[in-house]
């Protein structure tokens, strides 16, 4: 009876089987891989929804005293479908975790990844492995085979995708150009290089060519969400500030509606504000300042917000890690410009707002960092909930976390002392002190704050394995 139905309704029921359940392709996609199985005129109409989303990866070992391990998904894929380029339409997710030793070598690889023309969201990273040490002490990866090279570049640079996730890999920043339909950018310690600055020779500059302009009238590429992670505040000024050679078209930022950054130095600051003053309409924004080592603690930049991203942002995450050095330091404003004004009070559309600060290395604060400057963001935001000001306000939380690392004993234990005199005063002098505002407005049920304070131990002698001792003061 089954291959009398119509392929329409056989259609209709897999695709009813495919989309069911709870999350994206979860819980379900077993029963279409078995219903593959059942009959052949199934075939054709699972195989498009087993292949829509594909995570390819070298193998590894699962258990080292064992010969188990993952097996070769990135080779077993290429195999499949360069006997059946027509599967390879059907991928429109592709989580590709590269082996640069072993892909790059591979003939069938770089043939497989050219056959994926339909792919709209591509999460691409490195596995830490020979070629991944080799690739960090040359500083790039265009020692690789260039059919390799070419077949990653073909698939950064399709003008059809909309999501595109690079970590720890190196790529022409001329092929990010050809993505007219990107709104999603994440990078993570990855590096974009013009052909114009390249460090390569002018044999390998004429075999990198530039992405084809389609259109005489050249479209901006506006994206709706970005995160710089760490190690890419380089790779945002190639977008930045293209050369005169490139084809033309521009990052535009007005249209950002999430965006987080990662700052390590100073010079990350002026790289990042660009982006804060070009978007026009931020909801979403998380601001991570990762092992701060300078001696001047700066501001957020919170400044440089658009005025009207000012009016429209709804989550504000700010994550800062001060590793300070000084004798007698002085945490003169905790919020680092955020109850400035100007700045929160303006955030009229503010919902959640969360903060944590790591303090790390040489703990000897000041007493005054324990005066009433924490006290300003209760004031703040107690009278604008109460006014009516901060009418969307529901959730509150501060954390201060004190950071130990474990590479003496005798210093430990010291470091940990000082900790605990850090926790004794922020509990005799922030918390409840100075939170009185806002804890009023929490038992009235207006909103939801939270304050935990707490000790964090690196253990530098275990692969650093953390510890937490948290405590909700």
């Amino acid at each position: 009876m089954l291959p009398h139905f119509p392929s329409e309704i056989i259609e209709l029921i897999v695709d009813e089987l495919a989309v069911s359940g709870k999350g994206p392709w979860k819980g379900l996609l077993r029963d279409v891989k078995s219903c593959c199985l059942a009959a052949t005129i199934f075939v054709p109409h699972c195989q498009k929804h087993i292949f829509r989303s594909i995570t390819l990866h070298p193998p590894r070992d699962i258990i080292k005293s064992s010969k188990i391990r993952r097996p070769y998904l990135t080779r077993l894929f290429s195999r499949v479908v360069n006997r059946n380029p027509r599967l390879a339409l059907y991928v429109q997710v592709l989580n590709y975790r590269a082996s640069l030793y072993r892909d790059s070598d591979d003939p069938d690889i770089p043939r497989a990844l050219h056959t994926l023309r339909n792919v709209v969201e591509l999460n691409l990273s490195i596995v830490e492995d020979e070629g991944y040490s080799h690739m960090k002490d040359h500083g790039d990866t265009y020692y690789l085979t260039y059919s390799w090279q070419q077949a990653i570049a073909f698939l950064i640079g399709r003008p059809q995708l909309r999501v595109l996730r690079l970590k720890d890999i190196t790529s022409p920043a001329n092929d990010l150009f050809s993505c007219t339909e990107l709104v999603t950018l994440e990078l993570e310690n990855a590096k974009l290089v013009w052909f114009c600055d390249s460090d390569s020779d002018e044999e390998d500059e004429e075999e990198l060519s530039e992405p084809e302009c389609t259109s005489p009238e050249i479209e901006n590429i506006y994206l709706r969400e970005m995160k710089v992670g760490p190690g890419t505040t380089d790779a945002l000024q190639k977008l930045l500030t293209p050369p005169k050679d490139a084809s033309g078209r521009i990052f535009d930022f007005s249209q950002l509606v999430r965006l987080s950054v990662t700052m390590e130095e100073a010079a990350d600051y002026e790289k990042v504000k660009p982006l804060l003053e070009g978007a026009k309409c931020l909801q979403d924004l998380s601001i991570n300042v990762d092992t701060w080592t300078n001696n001047l603690v700066p501001d957020l930049c919170l400044k440089n917000l658009e005025a009207t991203s000012l009016s429209t942002l709804v989550s504000l995450k700010i994550d800062f890690t001060l590793l300070m050095s000084m004798a007698q330091w002085v945490l003169a404003d905790p919020y680092f410009g955020l109850c400035d004004e100007g700045v929160l009070p303006n955030l009229t559309a503010l919902r959640e707002l969360n903060m944590r600060l790591v303090l790390g290395d040489y703990l000897n604060i000041s007493h005054t960092s324990f005066s009433n400057q924490w006290g300003r963001l209760d004031q703040i935001v107690a009278s604008n909930v109460e006014s009516g000001w901060f009418s969307n306000f529901r959730t509150l939380q501060l954390e201060i976390l004190i950071r130990v690392k474990e590479f003496d004993p005798f210093l430990a234990e010291e470091s940990m002392d000082d900790g605990q005199r850090i926790l004794e005063n922020v509990s005799k002098h922030v918390y409840p002190r100075q939170f009185t505002g806002v804890r009023r407005l929490e038992k009235l049920g207006r909103l939801q704050f939270s304050f935990e304070a707490g000790m964090e131990i690196l253990d530098c002698y275990t692969s650093c394995e953390t510890r937490q001792f948290a405590s909700n003061i």
